[in-house]
């Protein structure tokens, strides 16, 4: 089940570059503008292969590290434990890429069945450890404790080398891609919160608010065009 939920996303990636690809070459040549669709995907979504040194980005779903598996963490006193059958495929991969279902933030631990989620900020030690270099914090969990949660866990992941995107103290901070290079490559990491679901408005970042980049189209496609200008591709997490 793993390896197949690691393959889709390595799908939805490659055709999330393809497409972002198509966005940033629209201020190409009108030759390659009338290009048919499928061959300028197949061209452009694979990440240069042709080239002597490929990118590997391998990318999962969402890690929640409150509730039970805090407290199976704690009790063994292992913050690695979540990891342990995947850190080593995870850290083949050039970038490993995923989405933060969790605040860090010290407390209790949460309750079984809640919803409101808090995990240890010695959980970063786990992250660490599978090999994660950038998170997703644009989902409706990062906010549960509001602005306290979310730029304690900022502050905790950038203090360990782990880079926080879609999320920040202002809204041109969590609309700031996050840029890693690799064998020569740019790639550029860009992540939304649907508006449709809690917390909805309420923990958007605003002008000089802290908070969670809203998936807001005409601002996307703005971001986007700004990360092309700086990155040779753009991945987009929504």
């Amino acid at each position: 089940m793993r390896v197949r939920t690691l393959l889709g996303w390595s799908l939805v990636v490659v055709a999330v570059f393809g497409v972002l690809s198509i966005l940033a070459d629209s201020r190409g040549s009108t030759s390659q503008q009338s290009s048919p669709l499928a061959e300028r995907l197949s061209t452009a979504s694979l990440l240069n292969l042709r080239d002597s040194e490929p990118i590997t980005l391998m990318a999962t779903g969402d890690v929640m590290l409150a509730r039970s598996v805090e407290a199976v963490m704690r009790k063994r006193k292992d913050y690695a434990y979540p990891f342990q059958a995947t850190a080593d495929m995870l850290k083949e991969a050039d970038i490993a890429f995923a989405n933060l279902e969790t605040p860090l933030l010290p407390g209790v631990n949460t309750p079984i069945g809640s919803m409101t989620f808090r995990a240890d900020p010695e959980s970063v030690a786990g992250l660490q450890f599978a090999g994660f270099d950038v998170l997703s914090c644009a989902n409706n969990h990062t906010m549960n404790y509001k602005e306290k949660g979310l730029l304690n866990t900022v502050k905790i992941l950038r203090e360990n080398g782990i880079s926080p995107v879609g999320c920040g103290a202002n809204q041109d901070e969590a609309h700031t891609p996050v840029v890693m290079e690799v064998s020569g490559k740019k790639v550029a990491f860009l992540a939304y919160n649907d508006r449709t679901i809690p917390p909805r408005f309420h923990g958007e970042a605003k002008f000089n608010v802290a908070g969670i980049a809203a998936m807001d189209v005409a601002a996307m496609v703005g971001d986007v065009k700004n990360a092309a200008k700086e990155a040779d591709f753009v991945v987009v997490s929504m």
